[in-house]
């Protein structure tokens, strides 16, 4: 019963696309690849599951990351808009422990995308970018991770 709980909360919390509205969802890893000396959470080889949600044509407007370990997630989502090359402020949260839970001040840059252009049809996606202050990291905007995400399209 609890794992159907922490299951649907992570959904809510992470703002994933249901599968019956046939979007064009990614999944695969991210890993952290670098971090500055502020961050606490995070470390250099960090790995985790992960899933990609781009705002393109035939999904709901908004993109999101997310960050997936087994026993607990944590989501970045920018509203209206594609990631880019500039940090952009996103609504973040997540579960793992108990209820959902959130904070502010995350800002999400993607600093490179392949390919550049990405359809319902694209197989698959390569990303490298930074996120400032992940999962509320008491090193505040001064912690910034770079990742690098591998993804393929994940099946309706």
């Amino acid at each position: 019963m609890s794992k159907r709980i922490l299951v649907a909360a992570a959904i809510f919390a992470l703002g994933a696309a249901d599968t019956a509205s046939a979007e064009a969802v990614y999944t695969g890893v991210i890993r952290t690849i670098a971090t500055t000396p502020e961050c606490q959470y995070y470390s250099v080889g960090r790995l985790d599951n992960s899933q990609f949600h781009p705002s393109i044509a035939g999904n709901a407007a908004f993109s999101a990351i997310s960050f997936l370990q087994p026993y607990s997630a944590v989501g970045y989502q920018l509203s209206n808009n594609d990631f880019d090359q500039f940090f952009r402020p996103v609504v973040s949260g997540g579960v793992g422990w108990g209820n959902p839970f959130s904070w502010t001040g995350s800002k999400v840059r993607i600093i490179n995308q392949v390919p550049d252009t990405i359809t319902a049809s694209t197989p698959g996606v390569f990303l490298k970018g930074q996120i400032m202050k992940p999962e509320d990291d008491p090193g505040g905007q001064a912690c910034i991770i770079t990742f690098t995400a591998s993804y393929v399209l994940r099946p309706f």
